[in-house]
C-alpha cells in the first residue's frame, strides 16, 4: 500500500520525470541514457545540498520527516532511490528506515528549482538589452546600480543576459571574486563591473535594515516567496550555496532568490545628472568619469552607413574604434578594446542580423 502523500507534496520519482522531461529528446539511445545519468547526478546532487528537501511520512505517525540528506552521499548509492517509486530493500543499509516508503518533496520548492536548473532553449541575447523594463532586480543587480547608476552595469548582472553569452549567472561571490582578479594595470574603470560590491552591499543592508528598501525571497521553511523584515537584516548573515547564490540566513531560516522592486531601487538611490555629452566625458556613474559614449555614438553611426563600416568580428570593431578614439580624443581617457569589446557586444550582434 502506497503511502499517503502529504498536501502540497509530490513523489520524488515524479519530480525527477518531470526534471529529465524539460530537456530534449536525444538522437540516439546512447545519448538518451548518457543524459539520464547525468540528470540523476544532477538530481542527486541537489538533495545532497539541501537545494531539495525529502521527506517521508509513516502511517503510524504524525506529520512528515525530513531524510537526512547525507543519506544521498552514501557509498555505493546507485540511481535507484530516484528512479524507484519506494525505496527498495536492497539499499544500502543506511537507508534501512526508509525501505518500502515513498519520497516526497515540496512541490513549490521543486519548481523553484526546476526553473533554475530545468533546461531552457538558449536565449537570444537581445531580448536582454534593458533591464529598466523589468519589474524586479536581483541582488547583483542592485549592487551593480547603486555602485555604478548605469542601466550598461546593471545588464552586466542579469543572469538571463549572462546565459545568452555563455556566461555563469551573476552573484555577489562570484562579482566580488572577479573584481579582485580582473582589474588591470590601467585600471580600467570603464569596464561595466567595475565597481565596490562589498561596499555598495553594505549600503544596501543599512537601507533595508532601515526599513527603506523592501526585499522578497523564497522562504526555505514555507517554500513560499517572502518578505523579510528590517529584524532580518540586523540579525541575519549572507551565505552562498554550492552555486555561489547568495543566500541571506536568519536562525534556520534561507531566503534565496532575493529581489527587488526596480522602482524603489531606482528611487532610493537615483541616477545623477550628467553634463552634456559634448561638453564633458561623464558617464553617469558618479566618480567615474568614461568616454564610452562617445566610442558607442561613433559605432552607431558607423553602424548606419550606406554600405556599413563594420568590421567582420567584434574584436576587430573594438580595435578599429579604441584607434579612432585615440586619434580623436588624444586628451581624454583610453578605454582598452576589451572593454569596448564588451560594451558594444550586444548593438555589434544588431548588427549582425
Amino acid at each position: 500500500m502506497n503511502d499517503p502523500q502529504p498536501t502540497g507534496y509530490i513523489t520524488v520519482f515524479r519530480a525527477f520525470e518531470a526534471y529529465n522531461d524539460t530537456w530534449p529528446e536525444p538522437d540516439t539511445l546512447a545519448d538518451k541514457q548518457r543524459l539520464t545519468d547525468e540528470n540523476v547526478a544532477n538530481f542527486k546532487y541537489a538533495f545532497e545540498h539541501q537545494q531539495l528537501d525529502a521527506r517521508v511520512v509513516f502511517p503510524d505517525r504524525p506529520g512528515e520527516f525530513d531524510v537526512p540528506p547525507e543519506l544521498w552521499s552514501v557509498e555505493g548509492f546507485p540511481e535507484l532511490h530516484i528512479l524507484h517509486r519506494d525505496v527498495p530493500r536492497h539499499a544500502p543499509k543506511e537507508w534501512a528506515p526508509y525501505v518500502g516508503h515513498t519520497l516526497f518533496v515540496r512541490e513549490s520548492t521543486f519548481h523553484q528549482w526546476l526553473k533554475h536548473n530545468g533546461w531552457q532553449p538558449p536565449p537570444d541575447p537581445n531580448d536582454f538589452d534593458d533591464p529598466s523594463k523589468l519589474a524586479t532586480w536581483t541582488m547583483p543587480m542592485v549592487c551593480a546600480w547603486i555602485g555604478a547608476r548605469t542601466i550598461d552595469a546593471v545588464r552586466w548582472q542579469m543572469c538571463a543576459w549572462r546565459r545568452a553569452h555563455g556566461w555563469p549567472d551573476a552573484s555577489l561571490a562570484l562579482l566580488a571574486v572577479a573584481q579582485q582578479v580582473t582589474v588591470s594595470d590601467d585600471n580600467d574603470d570603464d569596464d561595466p563591473s567595475f565597481f565596490d560590491s562589498r561596499k555598495t552591499w553594505t549600503e544596501f543592508v543599512h537601507a533595508a535594515e532601515s526599513g527603506e528598501i523592501t526585499v522578497m525571497g523564497l522562504s526555505s521553511v514555507s517554500g513560499e516567496p517572502a518578505q523579510l523584515q528590517p529584524s532580518d537584516w540586523t540579525y541575519g548573515k549572507l551565505e552562498f550555496d554550492d552555486g555561489l547564490r547568495e543566500r541571506w540566513r536568519v536562525g534556520r531560516t534561507l531566503f534565496s532568490n532575493m529581489m527587488c522592486r526596480r522602482v524603489d531601487v531606482q528611487r532610493k538611490w537615483p541616477m545623477d545628472e550628467t553634463p552634456d555629452a559634448e561638453q564633458s566625458s561623464s558617464s553617469g556613474a558618479p566618480g567615474r568619469p568614461s568616454s564610452m559614449h562617445l566610442i558607442e555614438a561613433e559605432f552607431a553611426r558607423r553602424a548606419t552607413l550606406q554600405p556599413k563600416e563594420v568590421d567582420p568580428t567584434v574584436k576587430q570593431q573594438s580595435e578599429t574604434l579604441r584607434s579612432w578614439f585615440v586619434n580623436r580624443y588624444p586628451a581624454l581617457k583610453r578605454p582598452t578594446a576589451k572593454t569596448i569589446e564588451n560594451r558594444i557586444r550586444s548593438a555589434y550582434r544588431r548588427t549582425r542580423n
